[in-house]
């Protein structure tokens, strides 16, 4: 048996379909420090008499809905028809900072943006945002440096360059009008390495490229609140007049090029930790290839323990260096026959002479 269909059925179901495709319900979601939205729906498109929101509300508009889920049931006078679940969003400012080094400084990107800001037919803000009292902050260390307005919440971009280093950066919008919203982003912390200081000793070119340049360690300095923390590590260059690299890029807390013939070069140290970048010159001096027997065994040293002036035979020494027990240079000296050791604190020491292996010493 074939059955037919009247031939109004399909137009009929596409109107209703349309119908209720406007029924709703339209979400309205807040942006924080609001946590409140608010639903409706058009009970005409519905197809329906009345409405019973999960939070008791029996209008069209159901107010003061929390975030999470909700839903809605439509009467056809005391008939239900359906219930339609619906969520409400936690909506915030979004803004996207970065703080990155722009030619010896810093610079600030702001990109901010709320998602829903821009009106669809179902989802919107429950209080939308005014630009024109809308205004970011660039925060140094908590306090505001600058600030920009308007700020739309479609999207906003905007750089601050020439930022020193040494201080916390973030940023912050606030609606200053009755919506009130308001966005902060994470603090940055952009460390000083200017006072840092770079052990490096080298080894002389006998000619035939056999200088060396190492980096034995890295000294915050005594008076730099805003060093980086310990252990400091990052990438090392090493450049020479000509600032073109030399040798192999390295990482680390050390570093060390070998096969380098006689001239000055240059050794940049960028830390992982956003910071300045740090220079220290080395030298490479042509050997004399005279030998030198004070310098083929390990020196003695008295007294051991020390208390105030370290001895040591071989009489004068070109460079002297002591470490402590983390391998940190902690004095240096050049050109002397003693140690003034009255300053270093009571504990176990390397000295090392030029490039010589170190020996080890005590101070009372």
């Amino acid at each position: 048996m074939i059955t037919t269909r009247p031939l109004f059925s399909g137009a009929l179901l596409a109107l209703t379909t349309a119908a209720m495709a406007q029924c709703g319900p339209y979400r309205h979601h807040p942006v924080w420090p609001s946590t409140l939205g608010f639903a409706s729906v058009n009970l005409v498109d519905c197809g329906a008499t009345g409405a019973l929101w999960d939070n008791g509300d029996t209008t069209e508009v159901a107010d003061s809905l929390t975030v999470g889920a909700h839903s809605v049931t439509l009467f056809n006078g005391l008939v239900p028809l359906q219930t339609i679940p619906f969520n409400i969003e936690q909506q915030v400012w979004a803004l996207n900072q970065q703080v990155s080094p722009m030619l010896g400084a810093l610079a600030v990107s702001m990109w901010a943006e709320i998602d829903r800001c821009t009106p669809q037919i179902f989802d919107g803000l429950a209080c939308p945002v005014d630009p024109a009292q809308t205004v970011a902050y660039l925060l140094q260390d908590g306090i505001a440096i600058d600030s920009l307005t308007p700020v739309d919440c479609i999207l906003t971009q905007h750089q601050w360059t020439g930022l020193p280093f040494g201080h916390t950066y973030a940023l912050q919008v606030i609606d200053h009008g009755p919506c009130g919203s308001t966005g902060q982003s994470s603090p940055v912390t952009a460390y000083d390495c200017s006072g840092l200081s770079l052990s490096v000793i080298t080894q002389e070119d006998d000619g035939s490229g056999s200088g060396v340049v190492e980096v034995l360690g890295i000294d915050p300095g005594p008076f730099n609140p805003m060093a980086p923390p310990q252990p400091i590590t990052g990438d090392w260059l090493l450049l020479d007049t000509n600032m073109a690299p030399i040798g192999v890029p390295q990482t680390g807390a050390t570093a060390l090029w070998s096969g380098l013939t006689v001239g000055t070069y240059t050794v940049l140290f960028v830390c992982t930790d956003l910071c300045s970048p740090v220079e220290q010159t080395a030298l490479v001096d042509l050997s004399t290839n005279v030998p030198d027997t004070t310098t083929q065994q390990a020196p003695n040293l008295w007294p051991v323990p020390v208390n105030v002036t370290l001895h040591w035979s071989g009489g004068l020494r070109r460079q002297v260096q002591v470490l402590d027990a983390l391998g940190r240079v902690v004095l240096r000296v050049r050109g002397v026959d003693q140690l003034d050791a009255s300053t270093l604190p009571p504990g176990s020491y390397l000295l090392r002479f030029d490039n010589e292996a170190p020996v080890r010493f005590v101070k009372w």
